[in-house]
């Protein structure tokens, strides 16, 4: 290695690093690259992160929209499978106060 004057010539890179720009500049300068590359590290796992959330987003949305469906078709069963039992027990009932009783009884459901 070549010796640039100061006599440290066999001294690691580090050392001669310290010695010129002092302790305190060189640990900062050493703070301040381990924080800058923890920021960057950071950042990018913060930014998957958001991603991975505006999916799941988008994924909540979507099984909405299907239970919205689901829960309209379950109205519209709903309503029919009324309409055939009141149905069924007009017919099957034997006097108008039966045949009343049929009609109020769907009426109170709703």
């Amino acid at each position: 290695m070549a010796d640039d004057g100061d006599g440290l010539g066999s001294a690691p890179w580090y050392v001669r690093f310290v010695i010129r720009i002092g302790v305190p500049t060189a640990f900062a300068s050493v703070l301040l690259w381990y924080l800058l590359t923890n920021v960057t590290t950071t950042l990018d796992s913060l930014q998957d992160t958001q991603l991975q959330l505006v999916a799941a987003d988008v994924k909540i949305v979507e099984n909405q929209g299907r239970i919205i469906d689901l829960l309209l078709e379950h109205s519209e069963n709903d309503s029919m499978t009324s309409m055939l039992l009141q149905a069924m027990c007009i017919n099957a009932a034997e006097s108008q106060s039966a045949r009343d009783r049929c009609t109020e009884a769907l009426r109170f459901s709703r």
